[in-house]
């Protein structure tokens, strides 16, 4: 039976072609807020194609909110703001494809923004049909502001119809509160924030992993042959980011920024950048470029890793499958004091007499064959990352 759901989960197919791992990118709101402008996204596009991060995977390139007027043209259409975008969003697009990448932008489900600026309430086919006419790849549909009496079931729904029906294939992350099991059975686009907005703090970033904890069941790549993947949005990575994550500042830093690295690809989190990349540093660069990091979140397999256990609130161990039999596991040391983390084989149904050969990521050193478990020191606000191979096909 495992071996059917296995294939399932691995071998389906998908009309809709998006989305099918976890999506890569960046995204304007954390480095920019609303200062977001063409220059902006040409110079990070510029910047993801020529510096390794296009190669590490990363391929959208996202405006988030205030690339628009707060009214619309006669005929009901969003407006690209003239000074932040002289010659209209579609050139900025044309421009990102030109590169290879994608190109992405902000909405919102009710009448107006966050920032107070038009967004889709009523005019979902509109917009959508505007999107696609731009060569638009990617669309945040965030949840400020009403719609009348609708729902989020209804505003979200009726937003991945009226893109789906535009012909071109977007991603489409939502927000608010639709129902979890709809989501995942597909309909309404293909991943949703978890909960509230990052900041570059470790307490917002452990708090977003607590909330996506719990949701693990809902995340796939797609067993559903007509709406692709659905995955737990975290927020956009921190990453780079002054005061907890300027990778560059200390080992303890780097520590930090990498723990961040881990349980966002562990959890299966879309990997949307929010640091500066066109100035980046060479630290930051090596924590969000990590192939074996990347392939994790990227493993065709598509399955959320688990909080198995956790030794009171600091000393965690987080296990998810991969293909091939393998696991991905992350020992999560939340405290402010170095201490060892143990991973046994029973969290994740694996006999004590099973030898799995273990692969440290971020040292990038094999550690050798173990059986019965691995104990690792792990240090503060950090997380020792592994992969974990079996020797014999003890599953199948």
């Amino acid at each position: 039976m495992r071996s059917l759901v296995l294939a399932l989960l691995v071998g389906s197919t998908c009309a809709w072609d998006v989305a099918r791992t976890p999506p890569m990118g960046f995204n304007t709101w954390n480095l920019y807020s609303c200062r977001v402008d063409a220059d902006i996204l040409i110079k990070t596009a510029q910047a993801i194609n020529s510096s390794g991060l296009k190669a590490a995977g990363y391929n959208y390139v996202n405006s988030d909110d205030c690339w628009m007027l707060a009214n619309r043209t006669a005929d009901g259409r969003q407006i690209a703001d003239p000074k932040k975008f002289p010659h209209g969003f579609q050139a900025v697009t044309e421009y990102i494809h030109s590169l290879g990448l994608k190109s992405g932008l902000y909405t919102a489900k009710g009448t107006h923004t966050c920032q107070k600026l038009a967004a889709s309430c009523g005019h979902e086919v509109i917009d959508a049909k505007q999107w696609a006419e731009w060569g638009v790849d990617y669309v945040k549909d965030d949840s400020c502001s009403q719609c009348g009496n609708k729902t989020d079931n209804e505003l979200y729904s009726g937003m991945w119809k009226a893109i789906q029906e535009s012909g071109r294939p977007m991603i489409l992350t939502v927000e608010g509160n639709p129902d979890d099991s709809l989501c995942s059975a597909g309909g309404f686009g293909n991943a949703k924030r978890v909960g509230h907005d990052i900041s570059p703090h470790w307490e917002s970033m452990t708090s977003l992993v607590d909330i996506g904890a719990d949701l693990w069941m809902w995340a796939h790549n797609s067993t559903n042959s007509e709406y692709g993947g659905w995955w737990n949005d975290l927020d956009m990575i921190e990453v780079g980011n002054a005061p907890d994550f300027k990778c560059e500042e200390s080992a303890a830093a780097l520590e930090r920024c990498r723990a961040h690295f881990t349980m966002w690809t562990i959890m299966k989190a879309p990997l949307i950048l929010g640091n500066d990349i066109p100035d980046e540093s060479s630290a930051t660069f090596g924590v969000i470029s990590n192939k074996e990091a990347i392939a994790v979140n990227q493993d065709a397999l598509g399955i959320q890793a688990r909080r198995v256990s956790a030794k009171g609130s600091q000393l965690e161990v987080w296990v998810g499958p991969l293909t091939g039999g393998r696991f991905a596991a992350a020992l999560f040391n939340r405290g402010l004091q170095s201490d060892k983390i143990t991973l046994d084989w029973s969290a994740f149904n694996a006999t004590q007499t099973d030898k799995l050969a273990i692969r440290d990521i971020w040292a990038a050193k094999e550690m050798g064959t173990f059986s019965k478990s691995y104990t690792a020191e792990v240090p503060s606000k950090a997380t020792v990352y592994l992969t974990l191979a079996p020797t014999d096909a003890f599953l199948v």
